[in-house]
């Protein structure tokens, strides 16, 4: 049997705090299951540094994408957005 193939999509507005958690967690979850992933964070208009903090996390995760929304269009749309780009 074949690992399966993941992709999670997840908007992100003004969670520079806890942006951390969530993806050491997210990945801990993920890894147990397969290594066939991809992880889509959108961003959809932060203030804050939420998109610094990803972009780091891209650096070390060839499997993490990341949207930059050019301001905030609201949750659904974002979660749409990273839906049309997910494998």
């Amino acid at each position: 049997m074949t690992n399966p193939y993941i992709s999670v999509v997840s908007s992100v507005f003004n969670n520079e705090n806890k942006i951390d958690f969530f993806y050491q967690r997210l990945l801990q979850a993920i890894k147990k299951i397969t290594d066939s992933y991809e992880i889509i964070f959108i961003d959809d208009g932060s203030t804050d540094n939420s998109l610094s903090k990803i972009i780091e996390f891209a650096k070390n995760n060839q499997n993490l994408k990341i949207i930059k929304l050019s301001r905030n269009f609201g949750h659904h749309k974002a979660i749409k957005c990273g839906l049309d780009n997910a494998k």
